[in-house]
């Protein structure tokens, strides 16, 4: 399990938007994650 406290995703809308995720927690042995 990683934790990730703060993650910043670019989205290439054309607009410029950019959302941030906070509190991801990454667990590489399934390859899911979890945004709280």
């Amino acid at each position: 399990m990683i934790r990730v406290e703060s993650v910043s995703v670019d989205f290439d809308t054309g607009a410029g938007r950019r959302t941030v995720l906070s509190n991801v927690d990454l667990d590489l042995r399934d390859g899911s994650f979890t945004v709280v």
